[in-house]
């Protein structure tokens, strides 16, 4: 393999450095210990520490809306009345047999949906 390599290395191909092997045969400096190249090694039962783990950014977490039991039918009711292609509905209020809620809308407004035991209707 070595030799193999040093020809390529003869007629000006390029090789990158990644593996010990070929660092060494192209001169690059290779890592001097197993850890320099790949790490501290694992412990069995060790926790990760907070460097090995990734942490997902606040970007990318979706935000949590308040939701009640008619969230479905409000979304859909938004849904069927053109409001947007996928709406989000948000509880803005809760009482005994209702919820309303609030539901944006693709043109910018925003419409108010009650719904009474199951029974939703946009409120004008």
């Amino acid at each position: 393999m070595r030799k193999a390599i040093e020809q390529l290395l003869s007629r000006g191909i390029v090789i990158i450095c990644s593996f010990t092997s070929i660092a060494l045969v192209a001169g690059c400096a290779a890592p001097s210990t197993p850890e320099a190249e790949y790490g501290p090694p694992a412990v069995a039962g060790a926790a990760p520490t907070q460097a090995q783990t990734q942490a997902v950014p606040a970007a990318y977490m979706p935000a949590s809306r308040p939701t009640g039991q008619d969230t479905y039918n409000a979304e859909k009711l938004a849904k069927n009345r053109a409001c947007a292609a996928q709406p989000l509905a948000s509880l803005s209020a809760k009482g005994p047999g209702f919820e309303t809620y609030s539901v944006p809308c693709s043109n910018g407004h925003s419409i108010a949906i009650r719904c009474e035991f199951g029974n939703c209707r946009v409120l004008q």
